[in-house]
């Protein structure tokens, strides 16, 4: 999916998405098309490999609230 794509999809603002995406791509947990306009997101290749560490630790914060 697109920035658009994604926060229609989340209902949040297109900003706010912007600047999560950039902050993920930044830490190598996604990566984008070489697109300037519409750029496609997908799951980086460092995040693919750890999602079950990832997992777990999601699922500790949402047990700590």
């Amino acid at each position: 999916m697109n920035a658009n794509q994604i926060a229609t999809s989340l209902e949040l603002d297109y900003k706010a998405i912007q600047h999560h995406l950039k902050v993920l791509e930044k830490n190598s947990l996604i990566g984008k098309s070489d697109e300037k306009y519409a750029a496609l997101y997908f799951i980086a290749p460092l995040l693919e490999v750890n999602m079950v560490i990832f997992d777990e630790i999601a699922k500790k914060l949402d047990k700590s609230k």
